[in-house]
């Protein structure tokens, strides 16, 4: 029987709105990277129902998800609001690994104004 497991790469524990967190996830299977069939990237955020991301062929052109080698996938999610603790969540159909991080409010009433 073989083994599945997916890896994220940790995420950083403290954001601001306004920040891009960049996510990457390798899909191993037997300890050897693996590209799955089928990638799944969602994310939770605080107090709200899970958003997919993205669901689909790894690397299709102009999907969210790139694939950056065998079995090794990353994603940048803009944090445009929502202060509060997020949730990331990768997954096949064999496997799936999630991580977290915390979003911390602005202290200035428009934190994405450039003027």
């Amino acid at each position: 029987m073989s083994n599945y497991h997916v890896e994220i790469d940790r995420l950083p524990g403290i954001v601001d709105v306004g920040d891009t967190v960049e996510t990457s996830a390798t899909f191993t299977v037997d300890g050897t990277a693996t590209d799955p069939t089928t990638v799944t990237l969602k994310i939770q955020r605080v107090s709200s129902s899970d958003e997919s991301i993205y669901t689909g062929t790894p690397a299709a052109p102009g999907a969210p998800v790139v694939k950056e080698s065998t079995g090794v996938f990353s994603a940048e999610l803009p944090i445009t609001d929502v202060p509060g603790y997020w949730t990331v969540r990768w997954f096949s159909d064999e496997a799936a690994g999630e991580h977290g991080f915390s979003v911390k409010d602005s202290a200035f009433s428009s934190p994405l104004a450039t003027s």
